[in-house]
């Protein structure tokens, strides 16, 4: 297997794994036990107003940066810059 196979598998499965944990962090946040009301209070406790609008944002955008970190694509490698040439080697 190359080095850029190996690569290209571990940063999948670390865009799975990660993106999985940030999705799951935002779905509890949102939809599991005190749902938006309840960490809407927690966020009030902290002293965020207007808590409820960002009990809302902080889970659906944690939700949409999970889905999108599966489809984040590695491109450093696929583009090579070629060195200039020399009058010489033309």
């Amino acid at each position: 297997m190359s080095s850029h196979r190996i690569r290209d598998v571990a940063d999948l499965i670390l865009r799975a794994a990660l993106g999985m944990m940030i999705f799951a962090h935002g779905y509890n946040k949102a939809f599991r036990r005190g749902r938006l009301a309840g960490t809407g209070r927690w966020y009030e406790s902290l002293g965020m107003r207007p808590a409820r609008v960002y009990a809302a944002l902080a889970a659906h955008y944690e939700m949409g940066v999970g889905v999108l970190a599966h489809q984040a694509r590695n491109r450093q490698h696929t583009t090579t810059i070629q060195p200039p040439q020399s009058e010489e080697s033309r």
